[in-house]
Parts: C-alpha cells; structure tokens; sequence
C-alpha cells in the first residue's frame, strides 16, 4: 500500500509539471492556425505528443501537435521574443516577433499595422538594430541608383545581405545590397569596430 501511495503521488508530481520540450503547462502559445489572440497550455501528453490548449477568448478545448505550436518565450537562431524586425515582404511598418516554433523554424510575428499575425522563416526578417559590411542601422546613406536625396538605413538582413533602406522622399522601403549605396553620415551609436566586424542586438524599441 505504501508503495502504490509513493507511485501515486509520483504520477500527480509529474502530470503537475509536465512538459514536452519548451512547451509546460500554464504556458501561453500560439498555435499555427490563430491569426490572432492566445491560448493557454492546459494539458500536455507525454506519451501522444497531444498538447491541450484553451484560447483566451474561448471555452473549448483544441488539441495540436508539437510542431504546430509557436511558444511565446525565449530565443531561436538570434532572433528573441519581442523583438523587433522588418520581414522582406513589409514595404512600410514594421512587426514584432510574438512566437517561436522551433519546429517548423518560423515566427509568428505582428505588424504595427495591422492586429493579426504573420509566419516568416528566419532568411524573411531583416533586425532593426546592427552593422553588416561596415553599414548599420540608423546610418545616412545614397543608393547609386538615386537621383536625388538620401535613404537611412532602417533594418538589416544578414542571411541575404540586403539592407531595408527609407528614402527622405519616398514612403516606401527599398532594398540594397552594401555594394549598391554609400554612407553619407555614420551612425555614431556604432563603434569602429562593430561595423567591421558586424553585430546585431535585439531591439524591443517601440
């Protein structure tokens, strides 16, 4: 009897703290299929792989899989939640990265814009604060193809190597590689030393 009590108690122990990979109970997720809101983590099935969700805005109950939940915490290849980012397909805004799924290698990420969500791969999003082959964000500079005016560096895509530049006469972002413009006015907030050598900080600025 006193073994099956310690058997028992071991089972609620467990089922109380159980979690698969990133993904705990009483965590807030966004699974793949929501264009907006959250849910919370009420179930998780160590042996099925099942993981029990309740929307924020709902009652009922829905069950996915693993991969089909983007969590709302921590870090994935550099890119953290929260941050800031312009994904390459934006011509104006920006978004904030809201989700994670390590899984499918995508975050879930949503436009000043607009109130629903968008999936970028991490090739898609370009971060608004860092240097790459001596440019960085925040510098002043003349894409070769301009005929007058000036851009400034506005988000950097390390993966493609494309700058998302806003021109002082336009209201729409252009793209650039470092080979296609020239700075006209640093960013002093860059040392010498981050440009050559290339950084990239995770932005949470408004």
């Amino acid at each position: 009897m006193k073994n099956l009590i310690i058997i028992l108690a071991s089972m609620i122990s467990i089922s109380a703290i159980a979690c698969i990979e990133d993904i705990c109970r009483g965590d807030l997720v966004i699974p793949e299929n929501y264009s907006t809101g959250l849910a919370e983590v009420t179930e998780v099935g160590t042996r099925d792989g099942q993981i029990t969700v309740q929307r924020s805005d709902s009652l009922n109950a829905e069950s996915y899989s693993v991969s089909e939940i983007a969590i709302t915490k921590g870090c994935y290849s550099d890119v953290c939640m929260d941050q800031k980012v312009i994904p390459d397909t934006y011509s104006r805004g920006f978004a904030f990265v809201e989700g994670i799924n390590k899984y499918r290698r995508t975050f879930t990420v949503k436009v000043n814009l607009s109130r629903d969500y968008h999936r970028n791969k991490h090739r898609e999003l370009a971060f608004t604060r860092g240097c790459l082959n001596g440019f960085c964000t925040g510098d002043q500079v003349v894409p070769f193809n301009y005929g007058r005016g000036f851009a400034i560096v506005q988000a950097i895509n390390p993966t493609l190597g494309s700058f998302t530049v806003l021109g002082n006469l336009s209201s729409d972002y252009h793209r650039y590689s470092s080979l296609q413009m020239r700075i006209l006015q640093a960013n002093p907030e860059f040392t010498y030393i981050e440009r050559q050598r290339g950084t990239f900080g995770n932005s949470t600025e408004e």
